[in-house]
């Protein structure tokens, strides 16, 4: 991976009118391959002072990098408000780069509106764990870093896995240490029953759908349910804000009132929109 790539550079900015070309990358054969220009994926955008989705607040996105949990089966609407965030903060000017890692290449089909490049199987997680590492180099060498995102969908248990490896500080350590270099995390699952206590200590942004599925619903509990020390009346709580279709239960971390800490949310469909950068590998 090219310094320039997820870096920023002294290169031209592409002219709006003139979108970049995505070049036709193998990420098995080198990771210093890309041609990353220095627009995001709206050429010419203005910022925005504070970006929202319909109303869902992402000013904590204005601060520093964060991770996102976005929870729900299949229908519910997870894809549509993954992807209404990821474009409301590129056309902010937050996001400049992004890359994807499914378990499948079933999954990659909800990634149309991504760069065919920038979609990837999680595999045994090596290729994303290179990626972490690029960045971790570069920002040792001194380089300045442009702002990206990372999708991880449904790869939460392989997640788990790394992280719970004997002496092996890479897994969920990355999200500590890439969210100080520029580089934000959203985790997106059709069921959620598991996860680290780092991963649920570190949730900036949770989203959860309806859920009769019990373990899941304990998960979330134990992820956005401090403002209810018993479960029973987190699920209540759960089911009512959810109660409508496509409607999630939107939780801030570190809030000082519940009033703050919790959002019913029911995201519109996004106009037609494709990212238009470069993969960084």
């Amino acid at each position: 991976m090219d310094e320039m790539d997820f870096m920023g550079s002294g290169r031209d900015k592409i002219e709006p009118d003139k979108p970049a070309e995505a070049p036709d990358l193998n990420i098995n054969d080198t990771l210093d391959a890309a041609d990353t220009p220095d627009t995001m994926a709206a050429p010419g955008a203005c910022p925005q002072a504070t970006p929202t989705v319909c109303g869902l607040d992402l000013s904590l996105y204005e601060e520093q990098d964060r991770l996102c949990m976005i929870y729900g089966s299949i229908g519910q609407g997870k894809t549509t408000l993954l992807q209404a965030i990821i474009k409301t903060l590129c056309e902010a000017g937050i996001f400049e780069w992004g890359i994807v890692f499914c378990q499948s290449s079933f999954n990659k089909k909800d990634y149309t509106w991504m760069p065919k490049q920038c979609v990837h199987e999680w595999g045994d997680g090596s290729k994303y764990l290179k990626v972490c590492e690029k960045i971790k180099k570069a920002a040792k060498r001194g380089v300045e870093l442009k702002r990206g995102f990372c999708i991880l969908d449904d790869v939460g248990y392989q997640m788990n896995k790394i992280a719970y490896k004997q002496g092996d500080m890479s897994g969920n350590q990355n999200m500590i240490i890439l969210r100080h270099l520029k580089l934000s995390h959203f985790l997106t699952s059709q069921y959620y029953t598991t996860s680290t206590p780092l991963t649920r200590e570190l949730c900036d942004l949770g989203c959860f759908f309806n859920t009769g599925y019990q373990n899941s619903a304990k998960a979330y509990h134990r992820i956005a349910g401090g403002w209810f020390p018993r479960f029973r009346d987190f699920y209540e709580f759960l089911q009512k804000m959810t109660r409508e279709k496509y409607t999630a239960l939107v939780y801030y971390n570190r809030k000082r009132s519940a009033d703050e800490a919790y959002v019913s949310f029911k995201c519109d469909v996004p106009e037609p929109w494709r990212c238009t950068f470069c993969s960084p590998v």
